[in-house]
């Protein structure tokens, strides 16, 4: 049945549950590309926040990202 034949407050019988993807990419490797860059961010967070919890003054926390109690670390361009 088409979109303008149906009641507009019907609703399918069963829904389809499954996880919003993490992110969305064109190709297989686009995603993978963002995966591992992902993955090298959080590792990199994780790791400064546990010197900062260690007492360290400046853990270095990666760009982009908002540091516990700390300001913002803006992104720079490498070079």
């Amino acid at each position: 049945m088409g979109a303008c034949r149906r009641h507009p407050h019907s609703r399918p019988e069963k829904l389809k549950r499954s996880p919003a993807p993490r992110f969305h990419a064109a190709t297989k490797q686009a995603w993978q590309a963002l995966a591992d860059a992902y993955r090298e961010f959080a590792a990199a967070f994780r790791e400064a926040a546990e010197l900062l919890r260690l007492g360290a003054t400046k853990p270095g926390f990666p760009p982009g990202s908002f540091p516990p109690s700390m300001p913002y670390v803006p992104h720079q361009a490498p070079g």
